[in-house]
């Protein structure tokens, strides 16, 4: 099992084609993406993280927004995900297509969701951001190797750690670790409030 895995109280991602959000946010941007990505979980601050490394990873460090398409989960057909997917870009080498809030989406439209995974697009990337994913349904065991990311806020003795990585790598400080510590105590484990509040510090 992957150190960060164990650290994060994963099971192994090789096994259940899954990777934390953290490692993600660390290692993307190499290779080329995948064509389908679950965003899993409900730590809203990891998945807007994700998203951002995904757009910067998808369509260059450039792009003004015009590779971007976001369809709401509820009322999101999909002859117009499917049409967005297959549109050619734009000034970007890919389409960017992220379905938000997806649960209703993924049990509507089960069946073209599994047809698209096996056959992807080649223009497009679709993101479906959910917070339920059954890992023994037909649709799970197709997404890619490393196409479900998790992002659940990690286990209360873990979040110290993980503000004292976070400060230093996003805020440019170091936080010792009887501070951040105490900065978890104080706000609880809500990470996009210990960032704001690392952003303050820093």
């Amino acid at each position: 099992m992957p150190v960060w895995a164990a650290r994060f109280g994963l099971a192994d991602s090789r096994k259940l084609f899954r990777m934390n959000s953290l490692e993600f946010i660390k290692r993307a941007g190499k290779g080329k993406p995948q064509p389908v990505y679950v965003l899993h979980g409900d730590e809203h601050f990891l998945k807007r993280q994700v998203l951002a490394v995904l757009r910067a990873w998808v369509l260059g460090p450039e792009d003004q927004g015009f590779g971007t398409a976001n369809h709401p989960g509820d009322k999101a057909a999909w002859a117009a995900v499917r049409d967005e997917l297959e549109t050619l870009p734009f000034l970007s080498p890919r389409r960017l297509v992220v379905v938000d809030n997806a649960d209703p989406f993924v049990s509507r439209e089960r069946a073209r969701l599994e047809k698209y995974v096996a056959q992807p697009a080649a223009t497009g990337v679709l993101v479906l951001d959910v917070q339920t994913w059954l890992p023994q349904t037909k649709l799970a065991k197709l997404l890619p190797d490393g196409g479900l990311i998790v992002c659940k806020t990690p286990a209360a003795q873990s979040l110290p750690g993980w503000c004292m990585e976070w400060c230093l790598a996003h805020h440019g400080k170091a936080l010792a670790a009887p501070a951040a510590r105490h900065l978890v105590d104080l706000v609880g484990a809500d990470m996009g409030l210990l960032d704001q509040e690392m952003a303050k510090l820093a």
